[in-house]
């Protein structure tokens, strides 16, 4: 009897073993699947990524090309020498900028820092805000001064317009023989 009864736990044990090698089967399948989920997602996040560092490469490019043009457009215009120190600054700066992903080097430019963790150091939040505000504030004033310059220029040109104007219909009624 003794014999029966091991030999019946032992086709038992072996049924739950089975079963319980079914249920881990099973498991792993689904964790394989979802495992080859993810690894789709992370591919199509790391296209999306390279996709959107492209574009931030771009938009700085085209950042650093504004800012250049607004500082000759500004020097140009007659500006005074805190001009000349922001050109020279912002080439200096961008030497220097650490290789990082393409958003930060884009916010170091943005924000005229060195690096994202100095900002961090600084309280990050408060840092970024002061900094944009700051850049806010310079670019204001670099627009109303080539506003203002604009507005010169052309009042010269509509008095220059207006003398040369006024000259030649005066001219035009001056004989010819006199």
């Amino acid at each position: 009897m003794d014999i029966v009864r091991i030999l019946l736990l032992c086709q038992v044990d072996a049924g739950v073993l089975q079963y319980q090698n079914q249920k881990l089967v099973q498991q792993l399948d689904v964790q394989r699947h979802e495992l080859l989920e993810l690894e789709g997602k992370i591919k199509e996040l790391k296209g999306k990524q390279a996709s959107y560092d492209n574009l931030l490469i771009i938009v700085n490019q085209l950042w650093i090309q504004l800012v250049d043009d607004l500082i000759l457009l500004g020097l140009r215009a007659g500006t005074d020498q805190n001009v000349v120190r922001t050109l020279d600054h912002l080439d200096h700066t961008r030497g220097s900028i650490p290789s990082c992903s393409a958003e930060e080097v884009f916010l170091c430019r943005l924000l005229e820092i060195d690096t994202i963790e100095s900002a961090r150091k600084d309280g990050s939040l408060k840092c970024i805000k002061d900094s944009l505000d700051t850049r806010i504030f310079s670019t204001q004033e670099l627009m109303i001064l080539l506003e203002d310059t604009i507005d010169a220029q052309t009042t010269k040109i509509e008095c220059v317009a207006q003398t040369l104007h006024g000259k030649s219909s005066a001219e035009g009624q001056k004989p010819l023989w006199g």
